[in-house]
């Protein structure tokens, strides 16, 4: 079976797990849709590195990540979180992996940027198991956020090896809210 299929048969499961079928933008999608992946003030809010490459999301209209054989990255500013500017936050991938003994999603210590004495302390990076069924990990547990303040420069790097990436959740705060 190739990865297409696999992607297919996730995104049954993956809407059930959502429960999320009336059209809202999924929050992978938002920030790196062609509207609000674009540049701003030099920083990218959606970039991919390596052999990662967008494929088809959710829906035929929404995107997912791919990170292939070769090993790949994805990187989001967090300043295209809302989350992360609440007194603490949580964040959680929905994934999969594409090979039988699962892949292992890496994701890198948090280093706030620049965003004044409101700045927490970086967030120790982490690895998480994927199966090959769609799952949701939790990539950022309770970490502290910046009380409101703008995290200017600073960056959420993923990394990983024959995975995909289907969307993300913070959970408890709307993940459409305040986007900027």
């Amino acid at each position: 079976m190739t990865d297409v299929p696999r992607i297919g048969l996730a995104i049954v499961a993956a809407v059930a797990l959502t429960g999320c079928t009336d059209g809202t933008p999924f929050m992978l999608d938002n920030i790196c849709s062609d509207d609000f992946g674009e540049f701003r003030d030099g920083v990218g809010r959606c970039r991919l590195g390596g052999d990662a490459a967008f494929v088809s999301g959710l829906t035929p209209n929404t995107r997912a990540v791919r990170f292939g054989p070769g090993g790949g990255s994805l990187v989001i500013a967090l300043d295209a979180i809302p989350a992360v500017q609440q007194s603490t936050w949580s964040l959680e991938v929905m994934g999969v992996s594409n090979r039988p003994e699962g892949s292992t999603l890496g994701r890198d210590e948090i280093d706030w940027g620049s965003c004044g004495v409101a700045c927490p302390e970086n967030v120790v990076g982490i690895e998480v198991d994927l199966p090959e069924d769609v799952s949701w990990a939790r990539v950022v547990d309770a970490a502290r956020g910046t009380s409101f303040a703008q995290p200017t420069g600073a960056e959420l790097v993923f990394r990983g090896t024959d995975l995909d990436i289907i969307d993300l959740r913070t959970p408890g705060v709307d993940q459409n809210a305040n986007r900027f």
